[in-house]
């Protein structure tokens, strides 16, 4: 038991360390890409209320940084759910195979209450 929470804390820093890597490449790519474009723009542009400095730095600061929490949080949420399901798996039928096949019918039934769960969440936020 020890030495599966060793693994779990060492494999969750890991990802966490991973996907705020890639979170971090996201962000600045798509600031640096909005920044240029910004500055390709035709100087009448900049005169328009809705293209002021503040709100630009604004776009630049806040939604890029949603983007990136949509981004990295989701896929990592879904690594995580996959390789649980895996391992469990795995664990299964190495210890009983007729369990592991058990839970392996069970499984298209808990993806779809998880969906269902879901589709209600984001229905009530």
């Amino acid at each position: 038991m020890f030495i599966g929470a060793i693994l779990c804390l060492t494999l969750t820093f890991l990802s966490k360390w991973a996907f705020g890597i890639v979170g971090e490449n996201i962000t600045i790519n798509i600031r640096r890409d909005l920044y240029n474009a910004i500055m390709r723009k035709d100087i009448g542009w900049h005169d328009d209320q809705n293209n002021a400095a503040g709100i630009l730095s604004s776009i630049l600061a806040a939604d890029v940084q949603k983007l990136n929490g949509v981004s990295t949080e989701g896929l990592s949420v879904a690594a995580e759910a996959m390789s649980s399901l895996v391992a469990g798996l795995i664990f299964a039928f190495c210890f009983s195979w007729q369990s592991a096949l058990v839970a392996m019918a069970f499984v298209p039934f808990m993806m779809i209450g998880a969906a269902i769960t879901a589709a209600n969440d984001k229905a009530n936020a």
